[in-house]
């Protein structure tokens, strides 16, 4: 979403987390579900997988567990279908010319082999946001401080 955005804002810098920047940084496995319109099946309700936290996700706590599964307990299925396919099915080619790219070496949901990511944590997840929030924040100050290729954009 940063980067459509990016698209029609101008922006300084431009920070993804967790993320892919074009189709070819998707897993292999997205890639075909996309082709094959995989997303489409999904349940209007979506089932309770006991391991999807810890093991896709990268949750390391129950609070983070629990605040995933109450997501997915809420969250419109609708919205979560059309979601997903969004993700598998996007096709973007361009690159904003202050792209950083946070990422952890042990994201299962966009593995880092996939990935060239600007910032890489060690040990983090999909999840990290929440359970690397210092060194997320450390990553961000360092680059909220480095001066912006961009030069001369308007003010909002």
């Amino acid at each position: 979403m940063a980067l459509e955005m990016a698209k029609i804002f101008p922006t300084a810098k431009v920070i993804l987390i967790s993320s892919v920047k074009s189709r070819e940084e998707l897993p292999g496995w997205m890639k075909l579900s996309g082709k094959l319109g995989l997303n489409r099946l999904l349940p209007r309700k979506p089932p309770r997988w006991s391991r999807l936290e810890s093991e896709f996700l990268g949750t390391e706590t129950e609070e983070e567990t629990h605040l995933v599964r109450e997501f997915m307990k809420t969250a419109d299925p609708v919205y979560l279908r059309w979601a997903l396919g969004q993700v598998i099915n996007w096709r973007n080619e361009w690159r904003p010319p202050s792209l950083y790219h946070i990422h952890g070496t042990n994201d299962r949901t966009f593995p880092l082999k996939n990935i060239r990511a600007t910032h890489v944590v060690t040990g983090g997840g999909h999840f990290m946001v929440m359970n690397r929030a210092k060194e997320i924040s450390a990553i961000l100050e360092s680059i909220l401080a480095a001066p912006s290729l961009t030069s001369s954009l308007p003010a909002f």
